[in-house]
């Protein structure tokens, strides 16, 4: 209506309405005080602008009257309107309203009013909450006391409260009239009243307070409060009269005060008798009104105050409503036990209306001092029942001194996280989901992190299961959503690679919003498309509203979003609900795959099935919460391809995220697929004759059923034709055999059988194996290796299959690659980095280890206890650099540290890490450790003596020499050091082929020559041709094209020898200037041979 019309331009209009709110007939008055409303429209839609009837229609309050006058608020309008309701037959319809209304005029409203009020009108007050204001619209000038005409509300109630309101009704008044409740109040049930006792010409008489909405919205403002006065006079209280008990309007259940009141009455009567409070609160009651209206919602709290009426007659209790949906009885302790209260109060709900799913939170305080004041101890059984929000499990709690501080912590975790939104304190992060074959990114869920101002960064722990509880998990949930699509929008728009994104939708997001209209308007304001956000919705949500939840996701899929069931198989999803619901994802729960559970082979089982009837229904699977290489193997196994877990990735931030997209090779854009190439059905292998007995008995090689008996026999009751040919043994002699297998096992290895069988039972259809020594008939010593999968138990009798194979060559084979490894001076380690750059290491050989005194397994512990604490403090970080960044290893990489013995000797090692290949997304490494302490003590002496020989020669600035030595004594000095240093030395000018400058007596000798003239002839005075040819290359580049006095460089190449041999050398050598001003180049060689060597035998068994 463009326009709002006044009092004065509201004609008397005549509309006819049925039984079913709709309208009938209008006459044309009705119509221009309502342009727009139509025949069989709803009444409350046209003419109040509301979703629901409204909480005061004359329909419902007529009842068997013929006429009733009312005064009502419209909304639509703004003003305040006069009705005159008649029941009338209408043609064709039946019984209807005639309904005639007109503009109120607020000197004509008493006639109207007196008609509802129970009693003599006092007053109608219009109210202004939030502005604390008051208008008289009607007055009895006849009663006394005088109000004002308008003025601050607060002032008047206080007025009226310690001049008027009897003392024992202070308490309750202000309760009634608290205007941050009473705003919620309204909002809630638009319609509230009490009574107290006011003082009236020198009298108490009980006066009714009602307060009607004005409107549907939350926060209304606007509100009418009627105030009548009883007909009959009370007598004075303060003369010691009877107390009248005070009872709430629509529960007739007794008033808060009048309850505390009989309940201390009890207490303090019955001093034999033990008594209990129970409170009972229906979680998420404002929804349930929002959901089935208010009407629906005041006939549920009459239904449950009726069952407890019942309950506190039969037990001779007390009851009250204390406000909105709650309630709470005084009992006697023996009925209060948590295991027959329970399934009774759940059941008032459920035999109320099956569908309902708003379930009752109950908390018991059960009473050990009488002498509390009765309001603590309801506020205690209030406090064990909002422990029971949010588990669905338990809905029922006994107070313990310890819940006061969990509320109250959750309660500052909630004005934490409303703060935290408001600044923006949450973060999203993203967990990748990968195809376990290829490890390549299709997708990521959005998860959320609190950057607390104070705590940090906080996981989810920390505070989603409160915002469950309390129901506040929408408006995080919400703005999540909204992160995700401004991400995706962003690199959409500088058109860098995606994939696309889930976002979690919990229990109360679906009552809460209607999810198609957020999210189709979320991708419309983010120009992205809807296949690019995924919507997880949660299975408990699959519990409640079951209908609802289909239609949710029927429009969610037809708008072209992929939905997604989380975490299939946590507690309220069924196979049959797959069948029921058309999904395109499902994300299984890993506690199937728990190998801690007793249950695991029924685990199996249950996935096994859940894997089949997906694959059956066309859905695509993932399985969430992956932490290890087994686990992705049974998946696999079950042709589950597509995991989220720790194994691959960890949640990381958005910058991080980014990286991995960055990378082309990381991420397949086509995301999860369903159809693709059919696997082999293996019964097709045994039941149409694709195969003959002989193809499959190669196919399958050596096959034993066996039988284990109470645990300690072991027999084997049937093999194959194969399993004879395997172990050399003949159908007569293993059957004599068969119950005393064990004896053909070698005695050493019969607990590693054993534990193959053990492993086997627990690992379903994965199975278990292992490699042992078995005894051929003809007692040859042969290695078997035995994969075993359980079949069934019957008794105390077990079966399993089992595959078997002659691994004879291959472990013979090892164990000379063993004694190989382990006469190389050097430990070798295999490192393996998985997705998420979390490490293992296992040892494979220890030959270093074993010269320090370390055995292969202590070596193997202190890997994994993190070694730090036997390498040297000095060396700490630049170990910790390397070893805790694996994304630098790259190709190679190595680094030198201080090591203690066993004996407590330091030592000097050198650990050389290289890249080999990757496995299903994990890198692995070879490392080899070999002992540099010889090499490092001649670069300390080599140091030593280049410092002295710097000085000797000149090369330091002589200004700073404290004596001046001549030429000749210089050169004498030079050629001792050159003849006493430990290691080859040997010198040549910067030149092309580098012409020989000099070298030291243990180069000549370790170069195979005589003299030092033999070398010179050897080498044809160039020291180039000591590098071997092949090296040439990698030399030139370490010490560069050009020189330059001071330079100094490392290399590593084959020196020739005289004989023509090589032997690998580091040399370490730095730039002088002789004294007729020629560069030259002076070098020291370490013999590097057998480190060199070692590095090149693990190349080979590698």
């Amino acid at each position: 209506m463009d326009k709002k019309l006044n009092n004065e331009e509201i004609e008397k209009g005549v509309f006819v309405i049925n039984q079913h709110y709709e309208i009938v007939y209008m006459d044309e008055t009705a119509k221009q005080n309502f342009p727009g409303c139509e025949q069989h429209a709803f009444c409350y839609q046209m003419l109040q602008e509301s979703k629901t009837p409204c909480f005061d229609c004359p329909l419902k309050k007529t009842g068997h009257q013929k006429i009733e006058n009312r005064l009502l608020y419209n909304q639509k309008l703004e003003i305040w309107m006069e009705y005159v309701a008649i029941r009338v037959e209408w043609p064709k319809e039946g019984l209807c309203t005639l309904i005639s209304m007109h503009a109120a005029a607020p000197g004509k409203a008493s006639s109207v009013i007196h008609a509802q009020t129970d009693g003599l009108l006092y007053a109608i007050v219009e109210l202004h909450i939030q502005r604390d204001s008051f208008t008289m619209l009607y007055e009895n000038l006849r009663q006394q006391p005088r109000l004002s005409q308008n003025g601050s509300l607060c002032k008047l109630l206080q007025k009226l409260c310690t001049r008027y309101v009897y003392k024992e009704d202070r308490a309750d008044f202000e309760d009634f009239w608290n205007l941050d409740t009473l705003k919620k109040r309204i909002a809630v049930y638009s319609h509230v009243s009490c009574s107290f006792r006011i003082l009236l010409h020198g009298a108490y008489r009980w006066m009714k307070f009602q307060i009607t909405a004005s409107s549907n919205e939350e926060l209304t403002d606007t509100c009418l409060c009627l105030i009548d006065t009883m007909s009959e006079e009370l007598p004075n209280p303060a003369a010691g009269q009877d107390y009248k008990p005070h009872y709430d309007e629509l529960t007739r259940l007794y008033g808060k005060t009048t309850f505390e009141r009989l309940a201390q009455e009890r207490l303090m009567q019955d001093v034999h008798q033990e008594y209990g409070l129970v409170d009972i609160d229906i979680e998420h009651f404002k929804l349930f009104n929002d959901w089935y209206g208010i009407q629906e919602g005041d006939h549920l709290l009459m239904y449950i105050s009726y069952q407890i009426r019942k309950k506190v007659q039969e037990l001779n209790g007390i009851a009250t409503r204390i406000g909105g949906d709650e309630f709470v009885m005084l009992l006697p302790q023996a009925a209060c036990d948590v295991k027959k209260l329970e399934p009774e109060i759940i059941g008032w709900i459920q035999n109320y209306d099956a569908s309902i799913k708003f379930l009752p939170t109950v908390g018991i305080y059960m009473i050990q001092d009488k002498t509390l004041p009765i309001a603590q101890m309801c506020d205690r059984a209030a406090i064990a029942a909002a422990s029971r929000k949010g588990n669905y499990a338990s809905r029922v709690a006994v107070y313990q001194d310890s819940m006061k501080k969990l509320i109250e912590n959750r309660q500052e975790v909630l004005f934490g996280v409303k703060n935290g939104l408001d600044n923006r304190e949450f973060v999203v992060y993203y967990q990748p989901q990968v195809s376990a074959r290829t490890n390549r990114i299709l997708a990521a869920e959005a998860l959320v992190r609190w950057q607390h101002p104070q705590r940090g960064l906080l996981p989810p722990g920390e505070f989603i299961p409160i915002l469950e509880t309390s129901g506040f998990i929408y408006k995080l949930d919400s703005y999540v959503w909204e992160e995700v699509c401004r991400f995706l929008h962003d690199r959409l728009m500088k058109k860098l690679p995606v994939v696309p994104v889930s976002v979690n939708v919990s229990r109360v997001d679906m009552l809460q919003f209607r999810l198609c209209e957020v999210f189709t308007a979320l991708i419309k304001k983010y120009e992205i498309p809807s296949r690019l956000l995924e919507i997880e919705i949660t299975e408990s949500a699959y519990a409640e509203n079951f209908d609802q939840l289909i239609a949710t996701v029927n429009e969610l899929r037809a708008c072209g979003f992929t939905v997604l069931m989380d975490d299939f198989g946590s507690g309220y999803s069924s196979l049959n609900m797959l069948s029921n619901i058309e999904l395109d994802i499902l994300k299984i729960d890993m506690k199937f795959l728990d190998t801690s559970n007793h249950q695991n082979t029924r685990n199996s089982s249950i996935l096994e099935s859940i894997t089949s009837m997906g694959r059956w229904l066309g859905l695509r699977m993932i399985a969430e919460g992956v932490e290890t290489h087994e686990q992705v193997d049974r998946l696999l196994n079950l042709d589950c391809e597509y995991m989220q877990g720790y194994y691959f990735y960890k949640p990381m931030s958005r910058e991080h995220f980014c990286e991995l997209l960055a990378d082309a090779g990381r991420i397949d854009v086509r995301g999860m697929q369903a159809k693709r190439l059919p696997s082999i059905d293996l019964e097709d292998l045994f039941h149409k004759g694709i195969t003959s007995e002989a193809m499959l008995s190669n196919i399958l090689g050596g096959i034993a059923l066996y039988e284990i008996e109470d645990d300690t026999h072991l027999q084997i009751l049937m093999v194959n034709d194969r399993y004879y040919r395997i172990t050399g043994c003949n159908a007569v002699d293993l059957q004599e055999r068969s119950r005393l297998i064990t004896r053909q096992i070698h005695p050493e290895d019969m607990p590693l059988v054993w534990d193959i069988f053990h492993k086997a039972q627990e690992a379903g259809s994965m199975g278990a194996s292992g490699t042992f020594r078995r005894y051929r008939l003809n007692g040859e010593l042969m290695w078997m290796h035995l994969q075993a999968f359980f079949l069934h138990k019957q008794g105390n009798r077990k079966l399993f299959y089992g595959s078997v194979s002659d691994v004879s060559t291959t472990m013979s084979l090892q164990k000379e690659l063993l004694a190989i490894l382990q006469t190389m001076p050097g430990d070798i380690f295999e490192y393996q980095v998985y997705p998420d750059e979390r490490l293992s290491c296992r040892v494979i050989s220890a030959g270093l280890s074993l010269l320090h005194g370390y055995t292969t397994q202590e070596l193997q512990d202190i890997l994994e206890n993190g070694m730090l604490e036997y390498i040297d403090d000095r060396d700490h970080d630049e170990v910790m650099r390397i070893w805790s960044n694996p994304k630098q290893w790259k190709t190679d990489c190595s680094v030198e540290f201080r090591l203690f013995t066993k004996t407590g000797e330091t030592v000097w090692v050198e650990q050389h890490i290289r890249y080999i290949r990757e496995e299903e997304g994990v890198r692995i490494y070879n490392s080899l450790l070999t002992d540099i302490t010889k090499i490092k003590r001649q670069e300390d002496e080599l140091l030593e003596s280049q410092r002295l020989l710097h000085h000797l020669l000149g090369i330091a600035d002589q200004r700073d020499s404290p004596r001046q030595l001549t030429k000749r004594n210089k050169e004498h000095a030079a050629k001792l050091y050159a003849e006493s240093f430990p290691g080859g030395m040997i010198g040549g000018f910067c030149e092309k082929g580098f012409p020989l400058y000099f070298a030291n007596e243990e180069m000549i000798h370790f170069l195979g020559y005589d003299s030092y003239q033999d070398l010179y002839q050897g080498i044809n005075g160039m020291v180039e041709n000591t590098i071997y040819q092949e090296d040439r290359a990698q030399v030139e580049l370490d010490l560069g094209t050009t020189f330059r006095e001071g330079m100094e460089y490392t290399t590593r190449y084959r020196m020739v020898q005289k004989d023509g041999s090589l032997i690998w050398v580091q040399d370490r050598g730095r730039v002088i200037c002789e004294e007729q001003g020629r560069l030259a180049i002076i070098s020291t060689c370490m013999n590097i041979d057998e480190i060199v060597k070692a590095r090149q035998l693990l190349e080979k068994v590698r």
